[in-house]
């Protein structure tokens, strides 16, 4: 098998974006070229990445390792933003205020409120 009957065969078992795909397809070529030019036969290059079937078989694990994280990211992102507004209502509604801060104007004993 030459290293474009191999990138061709990778190529139909890949799922994903075309970008995606292009990338990573890219690479594996540039790989395969690499190898070719330390010396190593086309074959040796090809079985040194594994099977076509083995090479997709890990790439889709890869990926759906990596929805599942983005998933519990946005999870986790749109918890936090719910809360916050949540607490941010919750303090508004309650009427609760933040301590206005101190007069910078000096007062006397009897002068007990900062004229506003």
């Amino acid at each position: 098998m030459t290293p474009d009957e191999f990138l061709a065969e990778v190529e139909r078992g890949l799922s994903g974006g075309r970008s995606t795909r292009g990338r990573l397809l890219a690479e594996l070529r540039a790989h395969l070229e690499d190898s070719v030019a330390a010396g190593n036969p086309p074959a040796e290059a090809i079985e040194r990445v594994g099977t076509a079937e083995e090479f997709v078989a890990a790439w889709r694990a890869h990926a759906a390792a990596r929805r599942t994280e983005n998933r519990r990211r946005g999870a986790v992102l749109a918890l936090a933003v719910a809360t916050t507004g949540a607490l941010g209502i919750a303090q508004h509604a309650s009427g609760h205020r933040p301590p206005a801060p101190d007069c910078p104007r000096a007062h006397s004993a009897a002068s007990s409120h900062c004229p506003r």
